[in-house]
């Protein structure tokens, strides 16, 4: 099992969130139009509850896991329309 060297969150190609478990700051939000995250309700690397989402919000989002050791990344990413 290797260990996590970093987990992005990105609505066409933008970056709206990012976890780095060994950072100071963990976990980073960016301001990305058509994004406003709940973090009270959001769990790192579980789950990114969005609100008050409205067309901008549409796009295609990704899920980028890269991990510590050999800086291996795997990304899935699908379209929501909204």
């Amino acid at each position: 099992m290797m260990n996590l060297n970093s987990l992005k969150w990105f609505l066409n190609d933008s970056e709206f969130l990012s976890h780095t478990p060994s950072s100071e700051a963990k976990l980073r939000y960016f301001k990305t139009l058509g994004i406003v995250i709940e973090p009270d309700r959001s769990t790192i690397g579980e789950r990114v509850l969005l609100k008050n989402i409205n067309y901008h919000s549409s796009g295609f989002y990704k899920c980028e896991v890269s991990s510590e050791r050999t800086f291996q990344t795997q990304a899935l990413k699908s379209y929501i329309s909204v």
